[in-house]
């Protein structure tokens, strides 16, 4: 039976306002820092959990939740405390934060409140006019074709006869709401009369005329389903007004900017992108769809160049420089990627790229002139994407420094192999994806039922699970990191996702599960799977022991009657927030689950969860 564990949900500004009026009360103190019950439930309520849709696991869920979002706080505090945001590559990044969401805050100054009062009118046109068509059509392939029948009807034939004659009345029907079509074409089909007929009308790449039959207006008539189409007209209305104030918007902001581009270096970078795509994909068979830069790229190209170099100006924007490794350092947020090894792709690729960062530096450094860093909404979620960022970052440090004995093989060995029992062990198929767009799509896809083996074939980018599938064959908890702990709490038939994972965004369906079992097997056979699980062991446990100290060190209090009354939903959601200007992130920052560090300390502080 199909369980899935996502539910796929649009960013919408709806969904925030139901949180919007509750007063945002303090839900735990960390030494000096505070999570407010605001960031509590839209970080638990936009994350995908297990063991959400299962009856009596709610509180579990919720506290789970409450430790792993302290763990994340108490890290980023932890990374502050070994100065890795005074780290320049570092730095760099969590300004990036404040300029995605300044950029944000603009569009929502200078768009989307201007545009309400026409977005009224527009629906107010919508409400009182049909809003949906039923039509026949006749098709053509060519405009001359299709010419010479509308001629034929403009002198009198009979678009019934015609049709009947050409096309397939059991086929060659089309159903149009407002919103279907541009409001050019919209236009013209909506204000032929009954069994009149339009004038041709291109649509991909097809003609078209089309004979209007029937006029539907379920919202004045308030017939069944007038609720769902007040709602879609809505959508379609705010979506063209904000439209409208959005292109009239950079035309005008952008036409008096004074931008300069230093060409040969755009080349000069070219060239490197093209030796590393080159070095990095030479072995590769078959070669992947997409060729893309990851953050070891980046570094690399930096390490390749000059420190004088990178420090040259790239561009000129209005009164500001900004360096080649400033433009170098845009692809940890904007993705490089292209389909071929071509350089004079590559340079098409960075020109078009290049535009994008001239675009967003221009409209944050206006929404600086507005002041809109400090508003209170831009302090909070900068603040929520730089704790986890450093929460991430002081993670990774721990991978960095984690060292394992011989010893340690060998007791892990003893405990877990001589005769003993073996680790249980899982088996999945994932798509893993670094593009979130493709993230949204396939969940969406999966809610519709489509096969996960199909969908990983066509989009899973992880090269030595192509052959099969997506899928990776038993293996132990132990190994691949988060993804095998995560896996070993599922039930067979569940998805989950998407986790992220330093190779982007992974989301896998749990296919397999083998308990552990007793087996004397040989150390040298077992070697590298140990060397494996007792890396990720002393990790985690690192992790945990420094964790535990630094909560006993800043001290933590949960306000716990706020936390009873904290209510959530069952439905397992990800959420998408549509950036003004920039593009698209998940709504909160994902937070895989990190509560293990909550048993010991509460042990140490005689504390009954």
């Amino acid at each position: 039976m199909k369980s899935t564990i996502v539910f796929i949900i649009l960013f919408c500004s709806l969904y925030f306002s139901s949180h919007a009026q509750v007063e945002d009360k303090p839900l735990v103190k960390i030494g000096n820092y505070t999570i407010f019950e605001k960031e509590y439930i839209e970080r638990i309520e936009m994350t995908p959990l297990l063991g959400r849709k299962l009856k009596g696991e709610n509180r579990k869920v919720r506290e789970d939740f409450l430790y792993s979002l302290i763990g994340e706080k108490i890290l980023s505090i932890g990374a502050k405390d070994f100065g890795l945001d005074t780290l320049e590559l570092v730095k760099h990044s969590l300004n990036e934060f404040e300029k995605m969401f300044v950029r944000d805050a603009l569009y929502k100054k200078v768009v989307i409140e201007p545009s309400k009062e026409v977005a009224e009118n527009l629906l107010n046109q919508y409400l009182f006019s049909p809003s949906i068509v039923f039509t026949h059509l006749i098709k053509a392939e060519t405009k001359k074709e299709i010419d010479n029948i509308y001629n034929l009807l403009r002198f009198g034939a009979n678009f019934d006869s015609i049709y009947v004659e050409i096309s397939n009345p059991k086929t060659d029907t089309l159903t149009f709401g407002v919103g279907n079509l541009s409001e050019e074409d919209e236009a013209k089909l909506f204000s032929t009369p009954l069994n009149g007929f339009t004038e041709p009308i291109n649509l991909e790449d097809k003609w078209f005329i089309f004979s209007i039959k029937k006029k539907y207006d379920p919202v004045f008539a308030q017939t069944a389903g007038w609720e769902v189409e007040f709602k879609r007209l809505k959508k379609v209305a705010e979506e063209r007004a904000e439209n409208k104030f959005y292109r009239e918007y950079l035309t005008n902001f952008f036409s008096n900017k004074k931008v300069n581009a230093n060409g040969k270096m755009l080349h000069f970078l070219a060239f490197h992108v093209e030796n590393l795509l080159k070095r990095k994909y030479e072995k590769a068979k078959p070669m992947p769809d997409k060729l893309a830069l990851e953050l070891i790229d980046l570094l690399q190209i930096e390490d390749k160049i000059s420190i004088d170099t990178l420090n040259q100006p790239y561009l000129s924007l209005d009164d500001k420089t900004h360096s080649l490794k400033d433009f170098i350092r845009f692809f940890r947020f904007e993705q490089f990627s292209v389909n071929s090894i071509d350089y004079q792709n590559i340079v098409s690729v960075l020109n078009a790229k290049t535009k994008k960062f001239i675009e967003w530096e221009l409209l944050a450094a206006e929404g600086y002139k507005h002041q809109l860093n400090s508003s209170s909404e831009v302090k909070y979620q900068t603040q929520m994407w730089r704790d986890n960022y450093l929460f991430t970052l002081m993670r990774n440090k721990f991978l960095d420094s984690a060292s394992t004995t011989q010893s340690d093989l060998n007791k892990y060995y003893e405990e877990n192999f001589r005769k003993r029992k073996i680790p249980s062990q899982v088996n999945i198929i994932e798509i893993l994806t670094d593009s979130l767009q493709k993230v949204y799509f396939i969940l969406d896809e999966l809610e519709k039922g489509s096969d996960i083996k199909e969908l990983a074939s066509e989009y899973s980018i992880r090269d030595w699970t192509k052959k099969t599938s997506g899928e990776f064959g038993f293996f132990p908890i132990t190994s691949h990191g988060e993804i095998g702990r995560i896996a070993s709490q599922m039930d067979i038939g569940e998805i989950y996702g998407p986790l992220q994972v330093k190779e982007g965004y992974s989301i896998f369906k749990l296919i397999g599960k083998k308990d552990e079992v007793e087996e004397n097997i040989p150390f040298d056979k077992v070697e590298s799977e140990i060397k494996q699980a007792v890396h990720y062991k002393s990790i985690n446990d690192a992790i945990t022991r420094y964790t535990v100290s630094k909560a006993n060190e800043l001290g933590i209090e949960i306000n716990h009657s706020s936390f009873e009354s904290v209510k959530i939903t069952n439905i397992n959601a990800i959420v998408f927030k549509h950036l003004g200007f920039s593009g698209k992130i998940t709504a909160v920052p994902l937070l895989s689950p990190f509560f293990e560090w909550a048993t010991p300390w509460l042990e140490q502080n005689n504390i009954n969860p």
